[in-house]
């Protein structure tokens, strides 16, 4: 093993841990750690394994609190709210999808549908979904509109929308919320899609592989296809139960050896307890860990529903506090904007879902869906008939604390972000424009934390409520 002080590097295999052994320098990102493994003690891919799987490894929870969820579900690229949130048909200087409408169909057109005091953008034939979805869960549905991000780049806007700061060190509000209300789990949070941000917080979060990999470590009849041209066959290697005990004893002697080299009687003490504490739990893992993943398929990329299953049984099973998920698509639509209709449509069809099973699973009263991407696009549409970056943008949110069938903020004609009061989200010429830091501190409060604590003088935007 390398000493827990000196290396930085990540090993990543199924689940991803990046645990930070010393003490974090940045406060206000900083709460106490669950199990994890440290990312400085390097192992072997067999020990990884070992290790690694016990991360999820607890016991249901059959009692219920009042902690807050959180299922942060992320379209990445930047979408057009004017397709759904933000409608703007029929208004010079913006092409909404409107645009996008066949003359030779009648059904194929884009009209304004009303749920509470929400107004949208539908369309029958190209986002039937999105109708769908507000028809049921419209008057639990907040909107906000007119989100500032100060920025069209992809990476600094997804960190602004995520963490609601401008900081890369710092943890996203998943992150954050998993590692507050979670601490008694596995894992305070888990990222389904690789974009998240876990700073200082890293040893509090773990990250399933893009394709479903973990299948493999759950299920022992699945493995691996071998690399084209090989004439491999997987697994490699099938341990007998004296080559796991073997490894069981390696690790606890390695692990020893390190503390006895490394002890500090604080944080790095709280990792080698933490490490050893995650090996006792790997076989009650894998016996009760395969279920949670039946339903996605080992080397593909899991659609939202798919992925809205697993986030489901793992806050259901206790695994974790927090879930991100991926709307699944490039929004990032410079070359065709009209590839936003399906999107949308796929989008909603699994946030339906997610809802739907939220509800099954008794998890909805305490659950808030945040569902965010990192920008907007431009009013008009460029030469290849998409549309480019734009530094205003909109948000839905739905479940525990929310009052629904609303829509807050807005926008000009020229999608600009229009002034507000930040305690009600109403439009206010006195007001201010709703920037992504306020937004996020608003976020904090909801799930139950203090904002203050860890967005220090940013006042949280409190619009949730009427």
């Amino acid at each position: 093993m390398a000493p827990p002080r000196g290396g930085d590097a990540t090993d990543e295999v199924f689940v991803e841990t990046r645990g930070q052994p010393s003490t974090p320098s940045a406060p206000t990102d900083n709460a106490p750690p669950v199990t994890a493994i440290p990312s400085g003690m390097r192992a072997t891919r067999r020990e990884l394994l070992a290790g690694l799987a016990a991360l999820t490894a607890m016991p249901s929870r059959a009692a219920v609190d009042d902690r807050r969820h959180l299922v942060v579900v992320f379209a990445r690229g930047g979408w057009d709210p004017t397709y759904v949130f933000d409608p703007k048909l029929g208004v010079p200087g913006v092409d909404g999808p409107d645009a996008d409408s066949n003359p030779a169909n009648p059904d194929d057109r884009e009209d304004l549908a009303t749920y509470g005091d929400i107004t949208l953008a539908v369309n029958p034939v190209r986002r039937p979904r999105v109708s769908d979805f507000f028809d049921k869960w419209g008057r639990q549905a907040l909107i906000v509109n007119g989100i500032s991000t100060g920025s069209v780049a992809h990476d600094p806007c997804r960190l602004r929308l995520l963490t609601g700061t401008t900081d890369n060190a710092a943890a996203d509000l998943a992150t954050i919320v998993g590692a507050e209300l979670g601490s008694d789990r596995p894992l305070g949070s888990v990222d389904l899609t690789g974009l998240s941000y876990t700073g200082t917080l890293s040893a509090t979060a773990g990250s399933l592989g893009a394709q479903n990999q973990l299948k493999v470590l759950v299920d022992p009849s699945i493995s691996f296809r071998a690399p084209p041209g090989t004439s491999l066959t997987y697994p490699l290697y099938v341990p007998e139960p004296d080559d796991d005990d073997a490894l069981r004893a390696h690790l606890e002697a390695r692990a020893a050896s390190e503390r006895a080299r490394w002890s500090d009687q604080g944080a790095n003490d709280k990792v080698f307890d933490d490490y050893m504490a995650s090996l006792g739990r790997a076989e009650r893992f894998r016996a009760e860990g395969a279920e949670l993943f039946e339903g996605v398929t080992l080397g593909t990329t899991a659609s939202l529903r798919e992925q809205a299953d697993v986030a489901v049984a793992l806050l259901q099973q206790g695994t974790c506090h927090t879930v991100t998920l991926q709307a699944i698509g490039d929004w990032d639509t410079h070359a065709d904007n009209a590839l936003q209709h399906p999107m949308y449509d796929l989008l909603f069809d699994g946030l339906d879902h997610l809802v739907t099973s939220l509800i099954q699973a008794r998890l909805w009263e305490r659950t808030v869906v945040a569902v965010l991407s990192e920008m907007g696009r431009t009013p008009r549409r460029n030469g290849a008939f998409g549309k480019d970056h734009w530094a205003h943008t909109s948000a839905m949110f739905i479940g525990a604390g929310i009052e629904g069938g609303r829509t807050t903020g807005g926008t000009t004609d020229a999608l600009e972000s229009l002034p507000q009061d930040p305690d009600s989200g109403m439009l206010d010429p006195s007001g201010v424009v709703l920037r992504y830091d306020h937004l996020a501190a608003g976020v904090l409060e909801l799930c139950g934390l203090d904002a203050e604590r860890w967005r220090p003088g940013i006042s949280p935007w409190r619009g949730f409520r009427a």
